[in-house]
């Protein structure tokens, strides 16, 4: 039952043409067996996946969303020293600033390291 109430085509089959050849049939009694392992072994199969696919899912996750806050701070500063980058030519016509993001992203990048690494040092006591 579990089987069919995945698939009705499968309960079409079962009660269509399934039980009628295994009356018909001598020793037909393991066909019902036999199609009620076939529709339901794959479901199982695909719900034990699904099921640890969902855990490791959840471990990664756990991971990503534990250096998304770094990630995410430094490329905010990147992205706003590329627009200053974009903006002071307009300003400043005279001033070469192409290093200003380079500059920015690294130093953003060397001070969030050095807290995540006081952050760990501190929970580590």
């Amino acid at each position: 039952m579990f089987g069919l109430a995945f698939c009705p085509y499968s309960a079409a089959l079962f009660f269509g043409m399934l039980i009628p050849l295994a009356v018909r049939v001598s020793e037909g009694y393991f066909l019902p067996l036999f199609f009620g392992m076939g529709v339901n072994v794959p479901i199982l199969i695909y719900t034990g996946m699904l099921y640890f696919g969902a855990r490791r899912a959840k471990r990664t996750m756990q991971k990503i969303s534990h250096s998304w806050t770094l990630l995410s701070r430094i490329l905010g500063a990147v992205l706003i020293s590329v627009g200053v980058s974009y903006i002071i030519p307009y300003l400043l016509p005279d001033m070469s600033i192409e290093w200003i993001p380079y500059v920015v992203g690294g130093s953003v990048l060397v001070l969030t390291f050095f807290r995540e690494a006081q952050k760990s040092d501190s929970t580590e006591i």
